[in-house]
């Protein structure tokens, strides 16, 4: 009798410690992976004069600033009509915010994106309605 009593303990120990092997990987299979992407921001008509632009992504749950990236422009090397780079960031919603620096405005912009397999996000700037008359 006493064998038996430790044998169902030692198959209970078996099947919790398998359920609790399977949680951990589970756990690991599921977390949230970090997600590549490139993000353009279409400059067109802005890209006149342009001096600098920067490019923040904040996570929308806490608001946080998880990505900047800036680029400057000068007479020698004007603004291209678009500018790209590519990001990674666990996925998520993220609010991307660009800020566009000219002599005389800075006018900015910002757009929510659901963050989930990769891929492209386009921010198109070229009709903001503070940009500063075209020369």
């Amino acid at each position: 009798m006493a064998v038996s009593i430790t044998r169902r303990k030692l198959k209970f120990a078996a099947a919790i410690l398998l359920v609790g092997g399977l949680v951990l990987v589970g756990l690991r299979l599921f977390r949230k992976r970090p997600v590549s992407f490139s993000v353009g921001v279409r400059y067109g008509r802005a890209a006149a004069d342009l001096e600098a632009a920067t490019l923040e992504v904040f996570r929308v749950s806490d608001d946080a600033l998880v990505q900047r990236k800036a680029w400057r422009y000068s007479a020698g090397h004007p603004a291209p009509s678009l500018e790209t780079t590519k990001l990674r960031m666990a996925a998520g919603r993220y609010r991307f915010q660009v800020r566009l620096e000219y002599a005389q405005a800075a006018p900015s912009t910002e757009r929510e994106v659901d963050v989930r397999e990769g891929g492209d996000v386009l921010l198109d700037v070229s009709s903001l309605d503070e940009l500063p008359p075209a020369p």
